[in-house]
């Protein structure tokens, strides 16, 4: 049995017809690049997280050592009970709100000048 050589002549034309040409001739590099880029923020990311996590124990695992240190040496002197401790309350709050607002106030301190 012969192959059919029309059909094969027909396939092979329409194949070449239809190949598809990059937009750019760097398409591929771009987006290899774009890739390995993609992995390295990736990873990266992933390094991001280990550390908070291990940051926001050892934070965790100081202010119950604190809290406990506090009270084991009796930070609580006045008769009302609990106004030495507002004052490292306010003073995290201080600490919390200027690492949230730091690029801002950094920024208008630059135009300032």
């Amino acid at each position: 049995m012969k192959p059919q050589q029309p059909t094969n002549d027909l396939t092979s034309h329409l194949l070449k017809s239809k190949v598809v040409e990059m937009p750019f001739s760097d398409f591929e590099d771009r987006m290899m690049q774009r890739i390995v880029q993609q992995a390295e923020v990736s990873k990266q990311a992933h390094k991001d997280i280990k550390m908070s996590t291990l940051c926001f124990t050892i934070g965790c695992c100081l202010g119950i050592v604190a809290t406990a240190w506090g009270y084991a040496y009796q930070w609580r002197t006045s008769s009302s009970g609990d106004t030495p401790l507002f004052v490292p309350v306010v003073l995290v709050g201080i600490l919390a709100l200027l690492h949230y607002r730091w690029p801002e106030l950094k920024r208008r301190l630059g135009q300032a000048k």
